[in-house]
């Protein structure tokens, strides 16, 4: 936004509400969502503007590996309430093929996690690292990984609220502005400042 002399305030939010706020305002946009066909009933999604990559985190010691969902049958899941993590992982656990675990919080799970009451727990890799940098001591930080194979890498969007008016014109000027970055390398520095996956 601000390649196109554009000021944002940003707010932090639950997930809920943040959601809500892209159905029937109360902010310009929300962020960041994965293109779902429910939500294109109500907000228009800007262009993609990086990729969520979900992995599973475990102890190092576990030796845990897996290559399709049918390995995770009889590992204890650790999962955020209100997420949605696969299609198939749904299915899965709501026909009890895969025992989870939800809790309220990514924190709560990745302490579940450490103190061995969950197995694995999917999770945004790099919000995973950031969470276990910021909360954990180095000692429990360097017990936990993630494998390498993703649970699903999606890109996602800014969501723009259908019923308010600019939303639209606030669309077009993000995509510019995006487009902006993309092509003189600010997008590429703010990437490896955060440490982000493209």
């Amino acid at each position: 936004f601000s390649a196109v002399d554009i000021q944002v305030e940003f707010m932090f939010i639950p997930w809920a509400r943040a959601d809500q706020y892209a159905k029937v305002g109360g902010a310009d946009a929300s962020c960041c969502w994965f293109e779902q066909d429910e939500r294109k009933k109500y907000g228009y999604y800007s262009d993609p503007i990086f990729s969520y990559s979900y992995s599973f985190f475990y102890l190092k010691n576990s030796g845990f590996d897996w290559a399709n969902l049918a390995d995770l049958r009889g590992i204890v899941i650790g999962a955020t309430r209100g997420y949605t993590y696969t299609k198939e992982f749904t299915e899965a656990e709501n026909n009890k093929i895969l025992t989870v675990h939800r809790a309220t919080s990514d924190i709560q799970i990745l302490k579940m996690l450490l103190y061995g009451r969950v197995q694995i727990f999917p999770l945004n890799t790099d919000v995973g690292y950031y969470l276990i940098k910021k909360e954990f001591s180095p000692e429990d930080a360097a017990l936990i990984t993630h494998h390498p194979k993703p649970l699903f890498k999606k890109p996602v969007h800014l969501v723009f609220p259908k019923n308010a008016e600019q939303s639209n014109r606030l669309r077009s000027l993000f995509n510019k502005g995006l487009k902006v970055i993309l092509d003189n390398g600010r997008y590429s520095q703010i990437v490896k400042e955060y440490d982000l996956a493209e």
